[in-house]
């Protein structure tokens, strides 16, 4: 999404970051109704790694904010080309 926003959008690096982090949110959200009501989400579990994930997100996008957009850019196109040579070779 972060690259269609940028591209396609126009938006800075940055903002592109927090608006598929809402989006991400509203989904999860709207996704985890069915499981819930037929009784098939661990809440123990859930509330554990919720718990962890919150405080790596909040620690994640306090310090992403310091990363200029450039180098925010070039580590994301980083990241996806090991994960598509990962997929490629795997």
């Amino acid at each position: 999404m972060v690259p269609g926003l940028v591209l396609w959008l126009g938006m800075d690096q940055h903002r592109a970051h927090g608006t598929s982090v809402a989006v991400i949110v509203g989904a999860a959200t709207a996704s985890v109704i069915p499981f819930a009501l037929r009784g098939e989400v661990d809440w123990t579990s859930a509330g554990w790694i919720l718990s962890g994930s919150m405080v790596g997100a909040y620690t994640g996008a306090s310090l992403v904010t310091r990363i200029p957009a450039v180098w925010l850019a070039r580590a994301f196109v980083a990241l996806t080309v090991v994960a598509a040579i990962r997929m490629a070779v795997g």
